[in-house]
């Protein structure tokens, strides 16, 4: 019987809201393991699977596969427990069945929720009750005046600030923050991460993982993006609070759980380094400067500008000094929407950027550089802004370039070769 048919049971029924979740949505391996053991565990089959079946049966190995020398059925078995977990701690929290999948076999497990113990029944007290009601209608009413007052002291957006932000948040569009969520590595002795390796398939590969070998052959090492940088999230608030100024709605997320569906429906603020927005290599928009591991490329130099630039973080001091940090507004996906990219290759870098393009006296800067001699505002734009650092505070930040971009999308190919 298939997944989700009218006719299946409730476990079935349980295998397919998870299977419609947002956390199992770009998880096609984990989804196609998932179904298929929930078939052979409803099944009475899944006592006697071995990982030589599952691989060949679930995901299409050949005869040949052999397990001792290919850990990839481990690995996504390990990926799948992580997934269920995520999932029954935030949008499955209130499911009627919860679906594990213990170490040691190929089985899941469906055990009904257990359902929270009722509060204890009180008698009611009329005195209480007038009191209750009493102090709702005060809170109500002093909430209702303190709204009011920071209504109206709410800070309009100077006429700078909205040529820069205006067309993200003129529109009905939503509005995304993507927090830049960078590859972990989760083992049972902690969490690790090389700022070389953005991707899973390259944990597998990278020499600097081959020590936990073992832990990722076992499915015991997983993939993890839970952390930001403190710059980042510095960012996000400064940035919130001048949405909010603006009386912007807008919501938050993780940059990996920054979908395509999500890219072509809303206009999004990205923070920190594109290698931890991997869609950013692929929209279809010619970038004049791009960020290529800790340096920023000028693809298109103009007169005394540097082809390349890079910070200065000395070997042994535990924060950066000074660093570049690149500002880019580039339309949507299809022509629609905006992105605004904050981008560096330090944290600090980036909060320094999300102060240039929402600190007012930064920000008639920037604007002033980016007009014309007509006096026209460009519509999409890059601009490259120093700064120097002392304990991660910028105490100096200045403008030192900008591009103007085309307004029309490019294909895929020429936006991501360049020229």
């Amino acid at each position: 019987m298939a997944i989700g048919d009218a006719n299946g049971d409730a476990e079935r029924r349980q295998i397919a809201r998870i299977l419609q979740s947002e956390t199992f949505r770009n998880a096609d391996s984990q989804r196609r393991l998932l179904v298929y053991l929930a078939e052979k565990t409803l099944s009475g089959e899944a006592d006697q699977l071995k990982e030589y079946t599952v691989g060949v049966e679930a995901f299409g190995k050949p005869a040949s596969y052999d397990p001792q020398h290919d850990a990839s059925v481990r690995i996504q078995a390990g990926k799948l427990r992580q997934k269920l977990e995520e999932y029954y701690r935030s949008e499955g929290r209130d499911d009627p069945i919860v679906v594990s999948f213990p170490k040691g076999r190929f089985r899941l497990v469906f055990a009904p929720a257990a359902k929270p113990t009722p509060e204890p029944v009180r008698p009611p007290h009329r005195m209480w009750k007038r009191l209750a009601i009493a102090l709702a209608v005060s809170l109500c009413g002093a909430l209702s005046l303190l709204a009011y007052s920071l209504l109206a002291r709410k800070p309009a957006l100077t006429a700078e600030q909205r040529a820069i932000w205006g067309p993200l948040i003129s529109g009905r569009r939503p509005i995304i923050l993507s927090l830049g969520a960078p590859l972990f590595v989760k083992t049972p002795s902690g969490f690790f991460r090389s700022p070389r390796v953005n991707r899973w398939e390259e944990v597998l590969k990278a020499p600097e993982f081959g020590w936990m070998k073992p832990q990722l052959e076992s499915g015991d090492a997983v993939p993890v993006n839970i952390y930001t940088g403190l710059g980042d999230a510095l960012s996000a608030v400064q940035i919130a609070r001048l949405l909010t100024s603006a009386g912007c709605d807008f919501i938050a997320k993780r940059s990996v759980a920054v979908s395509w569906e999500d890219l072509t429906n809303h206009n999004v603020v990205f923070l920190g380094p594109p290698k931890y927005s991997l869609q950013l290599s692929e929209i279809p928009v010619r970038m004049d400067l791009v960020m290529e591991g800790s340096a920023i490329r000028n693809l298109r130099p103009g007169r005394g500008e540097p082809a390349e630039l890079r910070g200065n973080w000395p070997e042994r001091a535990p924060y950066v000094v000074e660093d570049y940090a690149l500002i880019s507004r580039v339309p949507g996906l299809h022509g629609r929407g905006e992105y605004l990219i904050l981008s560096a290759s330090s944290t600090e870098g980036t909060a320094a950027a999300a102060t240039f393009v929402t600190d007012p006296g930064f920000v008639r800067e920037l604007v002033s550089r980016l007009r014309d001699s007509s006096g026209n505002f460009p519509k999409y734009f890059q601009a490259v802004i120093h700064a120097r650092f002392r304990a991660m505070v910028p105490v100096e930040i200045s403008y030192r370039f900008h591009h103007v971009l085309e307004s029309s999308p490019v294909p895929l190919r020429s936006a991501a070769t360049g020229p």
